[in-house]
């Protein structure tokens, strides 16, 4: 007699906690939605999601369930649409050089010093 009048005491007191955290995440996700909006096309972005993983890309648009962004990886993929109610953090990030033009200016910059140790010692031999 005792066993379900504690089950359902522990149902009661469970059950408003589960809706308020539904609340916050729908609160959440509906923030997510509005600076989603404010980001506009062609934006470079790192999202986190809520499982851990982050994405690194460019929106491409944003809609009522989520933001579709085209991630920047060294083999093309297709966008992904993330959903609010699965997104952590969005943040704007400056897009850096790619490594190919890193390797470009590694090489000028070791040709420029090269070329200017020679033209230095050639000037000394008078």
């Amino acid at each position: 007699m005792r066993t379900p009048l504690i089950a359902c005491l522990v149902a009661i007191l469970i059950a408003p906690s589960h809706a308020g955290a539904q609340d916050a995440a729908s609160e959440e996700a509906a923030a997510w939605q509005a600076f989603a909006a404010s980001l506009e096309p062609g934006t470079f972005v790192a999202v986190r999601l809520t499982d851990g993983s982050r994405v690194k890309g460019t929106v491409v648009q944003h809609s009522s369930t989520g933001v579709l962004v085209k991630p920047k990886t060294r083999i093309p993929v297709p966008a992904r649409e993330l959903e609010y109610r699965y997104i952590d953090s969005i943040e704007r990030q400056k897009q850096g050089m790619s490594p190919g033009a890193k390797v470009v200016l590694g090489t000028g910059i070791g040709i420029a010093i090269v070329m200017l140790t020679a033209a230095i010692a050639l000037s000394g031999i008078d």
